[in-house]
């Protein structure tokens, strides 16, 4: 993040990611759960979480899974994380899609200020088709406006 250090000395990105997951392989029960809480556990004995960004939805998307199970199970994914201790803003972005669909209304569902769900960057409104190399995934210049709408957020957010 190339505007990070406007608001951190040091930032630390933990990734926790599968390509291609769906999301009731992150609810709890699920295998990519039990390796999600694993690397919570081993952050958390150097480091304090401040953020929580989470990017995920393109293969749910492909398998049509319905807006109440998507909820279901990201609301699942979020609780587990909460019981670990992780009371962090979480961001859910979203991306490669349009916002009318059964993915990206779950999504925007679960923003609520109250318990620290916030909305993430949109990438089809920040990334333009040219932004991309294939049509889907990003080129440098979609990188780095993806890049830049996280940004964005993390200075509406200081508190993260």
């Amino acid at each position: 993040m190339r505007c990070a250090r406007v608001f951190y000395r040091n930032v630390i990105l933990i990734p926790a990611a599968v390509g291609g997951s769906a999301i009731h392989r992150w609810a709890n029960g699920g295998d990519l759960n039990k390796m999600m809480v694993a690397v919570i556990q081993a952050a958390k004995m150097r480091y304090t979480i401040t953020g929580v960004l989470w990017d995920q939805g393109a293969e749910d998307f492909r398998l049509h899974t319905p807006e109440d199970q998507y909820r279901f199970d990201l609301k699942s994914l979020i609780d587990t994380i909460r019981a670990q201790g992780v009371n962090a803003p979480f961001f859910i972005g979203g991306n490669g899609w349009s916002e009318d669909n059964p993915i990206a209304k779950a999504q925007a569902s679960l923003a609520d200020s109250q318990r620290a769900i916030f909305d993430g960057p949109n990438t089809d409104h920040d990334v333009t088709p040219l932004d991309r190399y294939d049509g889907y995934h990003f080129a440098a210049s979609g990188q780095e406006k993806y890049t830049d709408a996280w940004t964005r957020l993390f200075r509406a957010y200081r508190g993260l």
